[in-house]
């Protein structure tokens, strides 16, 4: 099995390593722990904790683990795409870059989306339709020249409103502490060991639960995707995933926790419903809240940008994309063509969604949670399969592992089976009365059906093009858009074998 891969060798010479342990936190605490899928999940109503266990045992540990295995591992640009290239060969490695990349169209959506109402939000206004479509494409632009700009500009940013956003969290479970001791619980709310572990009678709703709970936990690969600019690797990935880890579990706690002892969950917003919470405490402080987390989406939106489109360049390196999608700043280093095809493609996917949605709890909502738990969890099947490979495989029989997991063919394989289960449930119908089970099988089954043909198919247009790259050919075309000098080329040489 052939698992060379050309931009594994060339992207140390495109990208400068500036990415710190606390911005490798800041990223993937801030983009796992995402507070609209905390309103969102407290909707289905208080078994969700139950299956939160569940999920956390099952799926989010394991994919924390198996993720920092590879990653000490295969310290390179691509992520996902290149440990799947090590473990699996080159077709699954492209295959599961390709599935983790276009879940960036529909989150390209729902974060600028979501910034745009919590402006509205903070101001207690109700959101007119129009003002969110053009702003919602104006903040996905904006989140994109941000992006564009030098990775040190742009993740200061994500790290100033990472930091606001922690605070925000804390004081959602004061305002419910607050709330509840002279209130006690909302109406309806039973928090219970039995309504906590109890299954509701639809079961499909609780198998899609399951599947948004996943998709709410998913995301320890996407910081990975830009390997080659951690400027510690060895160093910094275990305890950056091993910290936010941590801060993931106890911020989901603290805002779900939050929410159930201020609102009843039956009337969550699954969008605004932390500033709602706030502001049945306190309209000032909602209003401020609001604010900041308007920016902590437009920061979301931004590191999404940049990190997903490393996905794009190193396709474009190896030739499966065309080379302009590989297209680099001399200036700035961001990866411009890709980040502009993101962009468009989250433009397209907001006026599809938008002209079919109806609330946030719409179907246009639950559809996108669903197509993004497709494929985005669909790519870790392969993520799994690639750490038991390189695991017990004899072509890394004696490679050097920085980290080992215990017990990893029963935790990674754990993981596996997970994940389809995931996937599979995210085909269920969550809200029968906004839609039949017919058209809501269809509504997934197209576009995912579409997503994954047009990935095999890319693959084999292409393959033979991607065969013909040659590294040092390669090397020398960025080194001359660059500009870069025999110093440093040394210094990205001596970079690429560490």
């Amino acid at each position: 099995m052939d698992t060379a891969i050309v931009s594994e060798r060339v992207s140390p010479f495109v990208f400068k390593r500036v990415l710190s342990r606390f911005d490798l936190i800041a990223l993937t605490t801030a983009l796992i722990y995402y507070v609209a899928n905390s309103s969102g999940l407290v909707s289905f109503g208080p078994y969700i904790i139950g299956l939160a266990v569940i999920a956390m045992l099952t799926w989010y540990v394991p994919s924390a683990l198996a993720t920092a295995e590879l990653g000490l591992m295969f310290p390179a640009e691509g992520g996902i795409y290149n440990w799947a290239s090590k473990g699996l060969g080159k077709f699954f490695g492209f295959f599961a870059g390709w599935l983790n990349w276009i879940a960036i169209f529909s989150g390209a959506f729902f974060v600028p989306n979501a910034a745009i109402l919590m402006f509205y939000s903070a101001l207690n206004t109700p959101a007119d339709p129009n003002v969110v479509l053009v702003g919602t494409i104006g903040f996905e632009w904006l989140a994109a020249l941000i992006a564009m700009q030098r990775l040190r500009i742009a993740q200061n940013f994500v790290n100033v409103v990472f930091i606001l956003y922690f605070v925000i969290s804390l004081g959602l479970l004061g305002a419910g502490i607050y709330w509840f001791s002279g209130h006690g619980l909302p109406p309806g709310t039973d928090l219970s060991l039995g309504s906590i572990f109890g299954i509701p009678s639809n079961v499909f709703v609780w198998g899609f639960g399951f599947a948004f709970l996943i998709e709410a936990l998913i995301g320890f690969d996407t910081p990975l995707n830009m390997g080659a600019e951690i400027q510690t690797p060895r160093k910094s990935v275990l305890s950056a995933i091993g910290i936010s880890l941590g801060l993931t579990i106890i911020l989901y706690i603290l805002t779900i926790l939050g929410l159930f002892l201020i609102l009843p969950f039956g009337s969550v917003n699954s969008v605004t419903g932390v500033v709602d919470a706030i502001r049945v405490v306190s309209p000032a402080i909602a209003g401020v809240a609001g604010i900041v987390l308007m920016f902590y989406y437009l920061s979301n939106a931004t590191f999404a940008q940049y990190t997903w489109s490393r996905l794009v360049v190193v396709s474009g390196i190896d030739r499966y994309f065309p080379s302009a999608f590989g297209t680099v700043s001399k200036r700035t280093r961001a990866p411009i063509v890709a980040i502009v095809v993101q962009a468009i493609g989250g433009n397209l996917f907001t006026i599809f969604v938008l002209k079919n949605l109806s609330g946030p709890n719409g179907v246009g909502f639950l559809a996108g949670v669903a197509l993004i738990s497709v494929v985005w969890i669909g790519s870790y099947i392969f993520l799994f399969l690639s750490a038991l490979s390189v695991r017990y495989g004899s072509k890394y029989k004696n490679a050097e592992r920085p980290f080992k997991t215990p017990a990893a063919w029963f935790i990674y394989g754990m993981g596996v089976v997970t994940s389809i289960v995931a996937v599979i449930t995210a085909f269920f119908n969550p809200n029968p009365a906004l839609i039949d089970n017919t058209t809501w099988l269809i509504t997934i089954s197209v576009p995912s059906a579409t997503g994954v043909i047009l990935g095999i198919l890319i693959y084999v247009v292409r393959r033979k093009k991607a065969a013909g790259t040659d590294v040092d050919k390669e090397i020398e075309r960025y080194a001359q858009k660059l500009g870069l000098d025999q110093a440093d080329k040394a210094e990205a040489e001596s970079g690429s074998t560490s």
